[in-house]
């Protein structure tokens, strides 16, 4: 009965802590929490156009709002097939974001405290290791940096570990599976290399995670399937090793991070002394309170158990990345090559501190067992500890305006809303994903991983590179390799514009005239009656008098797109190298003068049929 009571306490002191910290948006429920913007570039136009498609009852296969088109349902951080994403279809867009992360934040802490008491730990310890870990700026960063699926990922660490402590296959294969769909599939490899540390000191549990990592590759493989078939497309395999991870290594001096959180400045007060703010929120989370380190140390002296040491240092070599020498070839090896943010390795090190603090709190516990003040020093240190996080936490957890970042700007969109014709927008316009919101094709975009033959028409169209590991930089919209791609308008920051054709809001439209229909023949002709049914499926009519040698889509050459003409299949070849092309074969040129043939060009989501059984079974594995 005291231990119930107890318990009941600890939920309240931790569902306060929780309403503490997010105190800003109860205040301003509409508004959002604050971020440097990607959540207003990138998740927000993703969002809208996922929750867009599946009200107009159609499975989103295909983006073509951006690079002139990229997958879609393969773009994990589309997060399509995650449960909780279900907020976003019924709830505003702004809430939908604070309510899902407040809630992975707490799913984050109450599986901390699950864990702490299925290992025997106390109710205040469990509160204690809940916010040492659910608090840390190694969490609470995602929120301002503004890549929710990073903390949805991590909410579900604590889960995962409570499923392999217990050798609960089905357990762990659900938990880790849900981790796997939450959008951020890095921190899935990062939780499992993790535990396979764990696993060779401790062998007994290696049959049960190769069990259940069978269930989680069967369960997810209906993400990872089009998503490995995305990555062997994209910049990533072809893009310099050096180039993705060089700026979001961990560098050695911050490990001074763990004792001064503040050591290198920060992005909020723009005393930052790296390069980019996102730098900052990759490289600078290494805190989790004073208290706890200390105890970590304690732990590592006292305690029995040297295996979390192992943990942290293994994620210390990983996070340096190019930084670590020798061990920065790790890095080039399968699928660690595929990762662009080394950094994200020391939740490691955070990882294996907080075990450490875990068995300090335990040695802890036992010497104050017979004080009379045993419960009230123990107490001391949990709220000690959550005050030491809030207080730097809170300046990082602030709202905004969604209007001033989000406003509709319907004048310029329908300035460019001419049928079967494409856009490009500046390098200095912050946003060129929100073109989604209104349905307009944008040759350049903004993505975590992009197909490689962008990057290379890019720099073919430029005549230089003009490309990132995120994005491309156009310039020039009037070469000869924009009007291929339909670029009819380029859009421009006011500030930089010289002399142009139309003024629109802050900004200004050029006009193309060269450019040519997205789907039309070789000659530029636009095929009659073309029709766009959706984004994966475009239709016209091909007059037997003007039937030529080839139809071009100017959509990006990727595997699934299929094309018939009156019934019957063509190959699709690549044109110059990044669109879409059929040829037409002579029986067709000879038909009848008045006749004309139904062209279908599709795309088809290769291998969605079984891998959608094979996910099934897996679900149906886990209830029965």
């Amino acid at each position: 009965m005291l231990l119930r009571r107890q318990e009941k306490w600890i939920g309240l002191i931790l569902a306060a802590g929780l309403a503490v910290l997010f105190l800003p948006i109860w205040k301003k429920p509409f508004w959002i929490l604050g971020n440097y913007g990607d959540i207003y570039s990138y998740h927000y136009p993703l969002r809208h156009l996922i929750v867009s498609t599946l009200q107009e009852g159609r499975l989103p296969f295909w983006n073509p709002y951006i690079f002139s088109g990229i997958p879609l349902m393969a773009n994990p951080q589309a997060a399509l097939f995650y449960p909780p994403s279900i907020l976003f279809y019924f709830l505003p867009l702004s809430m939908a974001f604070n309510l899902s992360q407040i809630l992975h934040v707490a799913w984050g802490l109450l599986g901390i405290y699950l864990l702490g008491r299925s290992q025997k730990v106390d109710p205040v310890g469990c509160s204690f290791l809940g916010f040492s870990l659910a608090l840390s700026p190694f969490w609470i960063y995602r929120i301002p940096q503004g890549v929710p699926t990073i903390l949805h990922a991590l909410a579900w660490t604590p889960w995962v570990w409570m499923g392999l402590l217990s050798k609960n296959r089905r357990f762990l294969g659900l938990a880790a599976g849900l981790q796997f769909l939450s959008g951020h599939i890095q921190f899935t490899l990062i939780q499992w290399t993790g535990m396979l540390i764990f696993c060779l000191f401790f062998r007994s549990y290696i049959l049960p995670a190769v069990q259940a990592a069978t269930l989680l590759a069967v369960l997810t493989c209906l993400q990872w399937v089009p998503t490995l078939e995305f990555l062997g497309q994209s910049v990533r395999t072809a893009w310099p090793q050096n180039l993705f991870s060089g700026a979001y290594s961990l560098l050695p001096s911050q490990m001074i991070l763990l004792i001064q959180p503040g050591r290198f400045g920060n992005a909020l007060d723009n005393n930052f002394t790296g390069t980019y703010p996102s730098v900052f929120f990759e490289t600078c989370g290494l805190y989790m309170g004073l208290i706890p380190l200390l105890l970590a140390v304690w732990g590592l002296l006292r305690g029995s158990r040297k295996w979390p040491v192992v943990l942290a240092l293994a994620g210390l070599i990983l996070a340096l990345g190019l930084h670590g020498g020798a061990f920065g070839h790790l890095l080039r090896i399968p699928p660690f090559s595929m990762l662009r943010v080394p950094a994200r390795f020391s939740f490691l090190i955070l990882l294996g501190l907080w075990i450490l603090s875990g068995q300090g709190w335990q040695k802890i516990r036992q010497k104050l067992a017979a004080h009379p003040l045993r419960g009230a020093v123990l107490l001391s240190l949990s709220l000690l500890t959550f005050l030491n996080l809030w207080l730097w936490d809170r300046r990082f957890l602030y709202v905004q305006d969604p209007k001033i970042y989000l406003a509709a700007q319907p004048e310029i969109a329908e300035l460019m809303r001419v049928p079967f014709s494409a856009l490009a927008t500046h390098p200095d316009i912050p946003n060129p994903n929100k073109c989604m919101m209104y349905r307009l094709n944008n040759a350049t975009g903004y993505e975590a991983f992009y197909p490689a033959r962008t990057a290379a028409y890019a720099a073919e169209s430029e005549k230089k590179a003009a490309a990132d590991p995120s994005r491309t930089y156009l310039t020039r919209w009037d070469t000869p390799e924009m009007s291929e791609l339909g670029v009819r308008y380029y859009l421009v920051p006011f500030k930089i514009a010289g002399t142009a054709w139309k003024k629109a809001g802050g900004s200004w439209i050029y006009i193309n005239p060269q450019a040519k229909p997205i789907l039309r023949f070789a000659s530029g002709k636009m095929l009659p009656g073309t029709k766009i049914v959706s984004p994966e499926h475009w239709t016209a009519s091909l007059p037997a008098s003007d039937i030529k040698k080839e139809v071009i889509l100017a959509q990006t050459y990727y595997p699934g797109w299929k094309a018939w003409v009156g019934g019957k299949p063509h190959r699709i070849f690549p044109h110059q190298s990044a669109l879409q092309k059929i040829s037409l074969e002579p029986d067709v040129s000879q038909a009848g003068k008045n006749s004309s043939q139904k062209l279908h060009w599709r795309y088809f989501q290769r291998f969605w049929l079984p891998i959608l059984l094979l996910s099934l079974s897996a679900i149906v594995m886990i209830i029965y």
